[in-house]
């Protein structure tokens, strides 16, 4: 009774066992080679989102799954978890989409200008959850272009004044 691992590699592949320098019956045998489940500092991540966005606007990325190897995945199914942390707004959700190729299309809306936390994670049985290479990230956020549409003028002063005198008004867009 003999074991051996498989290393990563493309298929074909074919598995020769001899006895000395006599094939065993029905050698070369052909096994089909899968790569591994996802080792989380082996995944990586890709695209704007991870280095800036702009406030209300959707910061896209993708996530590439790779095994302890190096190997990219090339099928889905996989538990991928992201957040940003705004310091201003809390956390905010990541709408992650699987590909089902190995690949997952997140995306977020911050919703303030300001320096915040993209955290992105990969769930294993055999490696447990943990951070994929460079996460977390941190991402600058830029304030939106104001639009007369969305903008909004509150306070007394938007309401009567006198002369002379403080009226407040406060506008936010």
């Amino acid at each position: 009774h003999y074991q051996a691992p498989f290393a990563s590699m493309p298929d074909p592949f074919t598995l020769h066992i001899q006895i000395g320098k006599a094939p065993i019956k029905d050698s070369p045998y052909h096994p089909m080679v899968k790569p591994g489940e996802p080792k989380p500092s082996q995944c990586y991540a890709e695209g704007e989102g991870i280095e800036k966005a702009t406030a209300g606007k959707t910061a896209p990325f993708t996530v590439y799954m790779q095994d302890i190897k190096g190997t990219k995945l090339t099928e889905g199914g996989h538990d991928v978890d992201a957040w940003l942390e705004d310091p201003k707004q809390g956390k905010i959700p990541v709408d992650i989409v699987d590909n089902n190729d190995g690949t997952y299309s997140c995306s977020y809306v911050p919703s303030t200008a300001c320096m915040a936390v993209l955290n992105v994670q990969v769930g294993t049985e055999m490696y447990g959850k943990d951070h994929i290479k460079d996460s977390p990230f941190r991402v600058e956020v830029s304030p939106n272009v104001a639009s007369a549409a969305n903008t909004v003028a509150s306070g007394s002063g938007t309401q009567s004044a006198t002369a002379g005198e403080p009226a407040p008004v406060t506008v936010t867009s």
